[in-house]
């Protein structure tokens, strides 16, 4: 075989380069104050972290940001304004997780679903609401009595990002 016709793999796709974000980013898009990012990243209770990378090594080593980290500080920070204690402020990072708080569709990113805390027999728990639901629970559904606006939570970080870019 010549040179010119070396065997490439036609089904490697190169990486995709993902944006991370620097902590003062962080606290820029989120909204978020120094010392509750560093609750966030360093308590126990809440189990956030940077998944990003890291760049540099030892104590002058920055933490680097995913858009999903963003997001779920973001939806810890609401929580937490809203009176949540961390321990079911985890609970429900962790829920979301398991849900898959970012899907396509055919035409790009769908929204998130609409999350609510549902008041049943057995006691609270978390679970997709359609927005009739919010408005007048099912018997079948339970009392849902608190809605977590992912939609609006994930859109604002979005819309600042953009705005980040564009420099303003």
């Amino acid at each position: 075989m010549s040179k010119k016709h070396a065997k490439t793999d036609v089904l490697s796709t190169p990486e995709l380069s993902l944006r991370t974000f620097g902590f003062g980013d962080v606290l820029r898009i989120v909204g978020i104050e120094k010392w509750r990012l560093q609750n966030f990243l360093n308590g126990r209770r809440f189990h956030l972290s940077a998944t990003g990378g890291q760049l540099g090594k030892g104590q002058g080593s920055r933490r680097m940001f995913r858009l999903e980290d963003l997001y779920r500080i973001g939806i810890a920070d609401f929580l937490v304004r809203d009176g949540f204690a961390p321990n079911c402020v985890s609970s429900v990072l962790q829920w979301i997780e398991d849900q898959d708080l970012i899907s396509f569709d055919e035409k790009g990113r769908a929204d998130p679903p609409t999350i609510g805390f549902v008041r049943e027999k057995d006691g609270p728990k978390l679970a997709n609401v359609a927005d009739s639901e919010t408005i007048l629970p099912s018997a079948q559904s339970g009392v849902v009595y608190y809605v977590l606006p992912l939609a609006q939570i994930v859109q604002g970080i979005d819309d600042r990002i953009e705005k980040m870019k564009g420099g303003t």
